[in-house]
């Protein structure tokens, strides 16, 4: 079962990023975890390769840096009302570089983060971001497009091809869904290593695999899902990305959890980068785990 003591809170100051503050807040409130946040400030050109502490910018940089200072006092007073400052992680770089350092410094149990959002201020942007961090990370990444209240039971999508990454998102959902009375649907994909497969294949050939597959899905259930047990298990042949998105439309799912990076033992039914096109294709929260 995961424990959440501390959430960080990514922001870039856009509107998706305040969806993000108040699901974070709502995740402190219901978990008594301690909340962090991390803004940073990205160079401007000249300055790419030079990481500076925010406490000494170049003077080109400054009149930035000093900006974005007041930026992330009005975004904490307007949204998180207030953060203890040893728990500001303000830092100048790559963005997605500061985050993950931001991440280690915090001891985050979980990153909470906008995705798609709009440039706050030119130098400070999430945007792509957040599908970097979610392919480096080695702590769950929570990124949202909209506010998760918490406050109703959930209904979570856990997308799995068996890995480990998988096992550890699943973990994550099913601590939430415990917090939450949530109900979670455990889905798989099967993918052909030969295009077209699947849609020529006999329909026996289909139906041993999928017969094994829910078998493999009822113990991955009673090993990741931390004695929740899932409402329903989902078998789709197809392309996983497509698929998943598909499945969590016609489910209505609040939250999608899915392994980052997972190397499949199965060759058919694989996700890997699939997690980075679900991003960008879906409008439903993404909670994204690596296993470490």
């Amino acid at each position: 079962m995961s424990e959440l003591k501390n959430i960080l809170l990514a922001t870039d100051f856009s509107e998706m990023s305040a969806h993000a503050a108040r699901t974070a807040v709502k995740l402190c409130g219901l978990t008594g975890a301690s909340l962090h946040v991390v803004s940073v400030v990205e160079q401007i050109a000249g300055y790419h390769n030079l990481r500076f502490p925010p406490d000494t910018p170049p003077p080109l940089m400054r009149p930035l840096v000093d900006s974005a200072r007041h930026e992330l006092d009005a975004f904490i007073t307007a949204h998180l009302g207030t953060v203890d400052a040893t728990r500001q992680h303000f830092r100048a770089g790559r963005p997605y570089e500061e985050i993950l350092h931001a991440v280690r410094d915090s001891r985050a149990d979980l990153v909470v983060m906008g995705t798609h959002g709009r440039k706050g201020i030119d130098r400070v942007t999430l945007g792509s971001v957040a599908e970097r961090v979610v392919a480096n990370c080695t702590t769950p990444v929570l990124a949202v497009q909209k506010t998760l209240a918490f406050d109703q039971a959930m209904r979570i999508l856990v997308a799995t091809d068996l890995s480990p990454s998988a096992e550890r998102a699943a973990d994550v959902a099913g601590t939430l869904a415990r917090l939450t009375s949530g109900r979670i649907t455990l889905l798989a994909v099967l993918e052909s290593p030969h295009t077209g497969f699947w849609r020529h294949a006999p329909t026996e050939d289909r139906a041993q695999a999928e017969a094994r597959v829910r078998k493999d899905l009822d113990a991955f259930a009673a090993r990741a899902l931390g004695g929740v047990k899932p409402e329903s298990v989902v078998v789709r042949s197809g392309t996983p990305a497509v698929e998943i998105v598909a499945a969590s439309k016609e489910l209505g799912v609040d939250l999608m959890a899915m392994g980052s990076r997972g190397e499949s033992g199965v060759a058919e039914w694989v996700l890997g980068s699939v997690v980075q096109r679900v991003l960008r294709d879906s409008a439903i929260p993404l909670l994204a785990a690596r296993a470490t």
